[in-house]
């Protein structure tokens, strides 16, 4: 019904957008209750710690961001982060790590 009926932007605030965000929201609550565990209430309270992509590129560009983003301030003298790779990882992450290089 997502591609028929309600087809309206989650993230709005007009009518065609609220049936989407409870079907979003639920989907929320079913995996946080199914895959870790939380109660129905636990898993209401946390329903915006569980983020969808459109992609794997977006998610390894987002788990990136978020990982440097908790780490803590580098020690260097530099004072830039480091992160290890190798010559076999995936085009999306070495394209994305290229590009934080700049």
């Amino acid at each position: 019904p997502y591609f028929h009926d309600h087809f309206g932007n989650p993230s709005s605030s007009h009518i065609y957008g609220s049936e989407p965000r409870r079907a979003i929201n639920h989907a929320r609550k079913q995996i946080l209750q199914y895959l870790l565990g939380m109660s129905a209430d636990e898993a209401t309270k946390h329903l915006s710690s569980l983020w969808f992509t459109s992609c794997g590129t977006e998610s390894d560009n987002l788990a990136i961001q978020l990982a440097l983003q908790s780490t803590p301030p580098p020690s260097s003298s530099n004072g830039r982060k480091h992160i290890v790779t190798s010559n076999v990882e995936h085009p999306a992450v070495a394209l994305y790590l290229e590009h934080l290089e700049t």
